[in-house]
């Protein structure tokens, strides 16, 4: 884990940092509440062990500031203080901490209490992950494919650059589940999901929309890539089958609509994926297996 020590004493400091990195930790140091904001707001800190006696700030003050904050990931955070009694325990646990470790420490003890902390953040980060993607093909759903979106359209304005968005609906899906069964169906939609990962590029953000269809953003590409990229897709779906239990296999193909942002255009998140949609009409009244762009 990437730990963080906020301590002023040198010698504590040297002290914690070395058995942290004996059992295997990053450190980073901070002698001052200012310097340690200034790290963790660079992002990457998942466990602080703070000082609650700082020469610039109360360590309780850094950690109320750093509970007021939405930062990307929790941040598991010990007190470790020459304060004793109960009185300072309900004050650091008040103001935000964890855990909470009276000097001198025992060295056992605060490498046993790190690893509840690794155990938390370990749930934290699968829950994370669970409210973030689709149950079944573990794309991510339609929710977090918004926030990532919207974190692309801000980083285009900004950058007067590019990118694309497919929307992809697979053809007569329903059929697949009347004739082989809700489990092929299930199967179907993983194997599209595994293949839009692998045919797709590793920074393009894919999400599994609802039902049957599926969102590509592509940063970085204007229409004409884009569409190659939906092309591409098209042409390799059919080569894909699920083998059914007795025999035979099932394949799809899908219809795709295209659309690109264009910098300086007055877009949000919602206007293109309407846009793509319509496109995918379109791909889909012109006989399906197409790719229509908007």
């Amino acid at each position: 884990m990437r730990i963080l020590v906020i301590e002023d004493d040198q010698s504590q400091r040297m002290l914690l940092s070395g058995l942290l990195l004996h059992n295997g930790h990053e450190v980073i140091e901070a002698a001052t509440g200012a310097e340690a904001w200034d790290v963790i707001a660079s992002g990457g800190i998942r466990v602080l062990i703070v000082d609650r006696l700082l020469p610039d700030i109360d360590g309780l003050s850094l950690l109320r500031r750093i509970r007021s904050v939405p930062l990307p990931g929790y941040v598991y955070a010990i007190v470790i203080t020459s304060v004793e009694g109960r009185d300072s325990l309900l004050e650091s646990l008040d103001a935000g901490a964890d855990d909470y470790i009276a000097k001198p420490f025992d060295k056992s003890e605060l490498v046993a209490r790190l690893k509840i902390g690794e155990r938390i953040l370990r749930l934290e980060t699968r829950l994370t992950d669970l409210a973030k993607k689709d149950y079944l093909t573990e794309l991510l759903n339609r929710y977090a494919f918004i926030k990532q979106a919207e974190i692309e359209f801000d980083r285009a304005r900004r950058e007067n650059s590019r990118f694309g968005l497919i929307m992809m609906d697979l053809d007569h899906f329903k059929l697949v589940n009347d004739r082989h069964g809700h489990l092929a169906g299930d199967e179907t939609l993983k194997l599209v999901a595994d293949t839009l990962r692998c045919t797709c590029r590793p920074y393009d953000i894919i999400c599994r929309w609802g039902g049957e269809e599926f969102l590509i953003l592509t940063p970085g590409c204007d229409l004409t890539n884009t569409a190659r990229t939906a092309e591409r897709l098209r042409a390799v779906l059919p080569t894909k089958a699920v083998g059914l239990p007795g025999g035979g296999s099932v394949s799809v193909t899908g219809s795709f609509g295209v659309v690109a942002y264009v910098p300086g255009a007055d877009d949000e998140v919602a206007d293109m994926i309407g846009r793509a949609d319509e496109a995918l009409y379109d791909a889909k009244n012109a006989g399906r297996n197409a790719v229509r762009t908007a």
